[in-house]
């Protein structure tokens, strides 16, 4: 699965590496947000782990895009870099295209920022996430001209309510009444729940008329709720992210390439094999980014510099000494 990480300037002699500009650098540098059907292709690799996860998510929201007689809940589970968030709005993209059926790809543009709202766990409060998703949820209804009537609007303004489970369910039910027909089916996220006393919260303010979508670093969290989902509390969707093995980096490199290339069958500047022999680890998808966004750009420094006679891809030899020089200023940011 792929990920970002925080914005650096695309590199300056990406016309020599034949490439609309670096695969690595930009916008894939920040957690990826799918805006059409062919996002899916064009921003996420389909790694081993996620290729086999696919077929997972695939079930999961279609079955989610029907009418639900229980809460449908996901919980992507995995540590610092690896690609959580990314993961969430490749599932909540899933489950939007699944609701809304099969309609031409130009008109799933912009799908999923008709139905999405995203909140980041703060701290260990039970019901304050669900809380700030409702008031997302708001916002979202007024950013599209949906009116929720005076009573809704004197409970979002009243910034002293004590706001439980319960009463944020009652409060949502009544905002539903106006949204049903725009917005069919909301789709949550809580990013870096805490516990899962957040998860049973939100279920229990969103019932069945939501999808909700979790991330989390925490075992603990990932264990219970794996056995809600044995409870039958919910019908849940959960996978872990890992680090990438070395097939799984020359597998990105190589979908990043065939994106970004004038001549996707040109000369790659990295060698598969050579990718696969250096990268002898799991590496964090964040840390494969930085690396490779790295390599690509002093690779790019060096042909131009070179005559046409000295170009070559960049050897195992070189990869690893500019790995270790980044390393020794970056470790922090690539080991995660």
């Amino acid at each position: 699965m792929t990920v970002g990480i925080g914005e650096r300037n695309s590199c300056e002699h990406t016309a020599m590496l034949w490439l609309k500009e670096n695969p690595f650098s930009g916008s894939f540098q920040s957690p990826l947000f799918p805006e059409r059907d062919n996002d899916l292709d064009r921003l996420y690799a389909s790694v081993d782990g996620f290729k086999q996860a696919t077929t997972d998510i695939d079930k999961w929201s279609i079955a989610a895009g029907r009418p639900r007689t229980k809460p449908f809940v996901a919980l992507i589970f995995g540590p610092k870099g690896s690609g959580r968030s990314s993961t969430a709005r490749y599932i909540a993209y899933r489950c939007a295209a699944a609701i809304k059926g099969n309609a031409p790809a130009e008109a799933n543009q912009d799908l999923l920022k008709q139905c999405f709202v995203e909140v980041v766990v703060a701290d260990e409060h039970p019901v304050e996430p669900t809380e700030n998703l409702v008031r997302g949820f708001f916002d979202l209804a007024g950013e599209q001209g949906i009116k929720m009537g005076e009573t809704v609007d004197g409970h979002m303004l009243n910034n002293s309510a004590k706001w439980t489970a319960g009463s944020l369910s009652n409060l949502y039910t009544k905002m539903r009444i106006e949204t049903k027909a725009p917005i069919r089916v909301p789709i949550f996220c809580l990013e870096q729940i805490r516990n899962f006393e957040q998860i049973s919260g939100a279920v229990q303010a969103f019932r069945t008329d939501a999808i909700l979508i979790c991330t989390t670093t925490i075992k603990a969290v990932m264990d219970d709720f794996l056995k809600g989902g044995r409870a039958a509390m919910f019908s849940p969707l959960q996978f872990n992210l890992t680090g990438l093995a070395p097939t799984d980096v020359a597998d990105l490199y190589q979908q990043r390439w065939r994106h970004f290339a004038k001549d996707p069958e040109g000369l790659l500047p990295i060698e598969k094999t050579t990718i696969e022999k250096t990268f002898k680890y799991n590496w964090p998808i964040k840390g494969v980014v930085i690396v490779l966004d790295d390599l690509l750009s002093a690779y790019a420094d060096t042909w131009a510099n070179a005559p046409l006679e000295l170009r070559r891809p960049m050897d195992k030899e070189e990869m690893l000494e500019r790995i270790v020089q980044l390393l020794a200023t970056r470790r922090e940011d690539i080991i995660g």
